[in-house]
């Protein structure tokens, strides 16, 4: 009888270890989209708007990795 008490006990620490892991998990993830949607290089809203800003990275050379304006 104790023994079946224990493993149901250990089961049951295990679900709830578990429970709470896939909850953090998720919670992470959650936040992570809210950051990351918030970011001005990460842009949800459409194609375009991604393009555009590429673009605009382009010309200020921010992805050859110098970041000041061409003169030109």
């Amino acid at each position: 009888m104790t023994d079946n008490k224990l493993l149901t006990l250990g089961l049951l620490e295990k679900s709830n270890f578990l429970h709470y892991l896939v909850l953090f998990i998720f919670g992470c993830s959650v936040f992570a989209f809210k950051w990351l949607s918030s970011s001005p290089f990460f842009l949800w809203n459409s194609r375009s708007h991604w393009f555009l800003q590429l673009l605009s990275l382009k010309r200020r050379n921010v992805i050859g990795g110098v970041k000041y304006w061409r003169d030109n």
